[in-house]
């Protein structure tokens, strides 16, 4: 069986960012409804930490997934995957 390290740095990293737009995005649940709606800035950063957060899954899953891919020797597909990602 072939093992190929996954990158403990990089899957801390994206934990890291989804912990940081969490924390951000319970600040900002904390505002009132009718002021959080009268700035539409609430919105656009409400948005933009959500976006860094699944980004951020996704990219632990598509390190997780190559990791997998490669274990099971699938290194043509594995390449490709690579290729398009």
């Amino acid at each position: 069986m072939n093992t190929v390290p996954v990158s403990k740095i990089k899957i801390e990293s994206k934990l890291a960012v989804i912990r940081e737009s969490l924390t951000e995005l319970e600040q900002l649940s904390k505002i009132e409804e009718g002021e959080f709606l009268s700035d539409k800035r609430n919105f656009a950063l409400a948005e933009h930490y959500l976006r860094r957060a699944l980004e951020a899954v996704y990219n632990i899953a598509g390190i997780s997934f190559r990791a997998f891919l490669w274990r099971q020797g699938n290194g043509l597909l594995l390449i490709r995957v690579w290729f398009f990602y």
